[in-house]
C-alpha cells in the first residue's frame, strides 16, 4: 500500500484519540439566574393549584350545605314521629272513649244499676273497633258480666198486666231516675227518658 493511500484511509477514519476530543464543556449559573429558575417553578406550581382555595372552600360551604339538610331532615323526622305518636294516642283515646260508651249504653239496656262499672268490670279482650268504628264483642261480654253476678241490677218495674189485655210494652211514667241515674244519664250524653227506657225495659 502506498503512502498516499495511507494517508487518505487515515483521513476517513475518525479521530479516536482521547486526548484530541473535545469535552463538554459544563453549564454554570450565576446566582440571579439560579433564583429566577426556582422563582419560575414556584409560579408554575402554584398555578397548579392557584384554585385550591376556591375549591377548599367550596367543600367547606357544601359541607355546611349537607349538614343542614341532615338536621332539617332530622328535624322533619322527628316531627313526623311526634305527630305519629299523637295520632295514635288521639286514635286510642277516640278508641276507648267509642268503648265505654258502648259499654255504658249495653249495661243500662241489661239493667246494671251503675252502668259505668260494666266498663271496668267486664272483659274486654275480645272486644275491638272494627274499620267503620263499629265496637263489637261488648254485649257478649255485659252479658257475661251480669251472669256471672258481679254487678247488680236496677230493681225493674213488673210489666202491667190487663185481665187478658197486652202488657205494658213503655216504661212506666210514675218511674222517675234517681239522681245517680240522671247524673249516668248525662255522662252518657242521652236524654233522660230514653236512659229510664234502658233500666225499665
Amino acid at each position: 500500500m502506498s503512502d498516499e493511500e495511507r494517508n487518505q484511509i487515515e483521513e476517513q477514519q475518525p479521530d479516536t484519540d482521547p486526548g484530541t476530543q473535545e469535552k463538554p464543556t459544563e453549564q454554570t449559573f450565576t446566582q440571579e439566574q439560579l433564583n429566577a429558575i426556582l422563582a419560575e417553578d414556584r409560579r408554575k406550581t402554584q398555578s397548579k393549584f392557584a384554585d385550591y382555595t376556591e375549591l377548599k372552600e367550596r367543600a367547606e360551604k357544601w359541607n355546611e350545605h349537607e349538614e343542614a339538610q341532615r338536621s332539617e331532615l332530622e328535624k322533619a323526622q322527628a316531627e313526623a314521629e311526634r305527630l305519629k305518636q299523637e295520632r295514635d294516642s288521639a286514635t286510642a283515646q277516640a278508641r276507648n272513649t267509642l268503648i265505654k260508651a258502648q259499654f255504658v249504653a249495653e249495661a243500662a239496656k241489661a239493667g246494671i244499676m251503675h252502668p259505668e262499672d260494666a266498663y271496668a268490670l267486664a272483659d274486654k279482650s275480645a272486644v275491638s273497633v272494627n274499620d267503620d268504628g263499629n265496637v263489637i264483642g261488648v254485649a257478649e261480654a255485659v252479658k257475661t258480666l251480669v251472669s256471672a253476678g258481679r254487678v247488680p241490677l236496677a230493681q225493674r218495674n213488673a210489666p202491667g198486666l190487663d185481665a187478658g189485655a197486652g202488657g205494658n210494652d213503655g216504661p212506666s211514667k210514675d218511674k222517675k231516675l234517681t239522681d245517680e241515674q240522671l247524673k249516668e244519664a248525662q255522662k252518657m250524653g242521652i236524654k233522660p227518658e230514653d236512659y229510664l227506657k234502658y233500666v225499665t225495659a
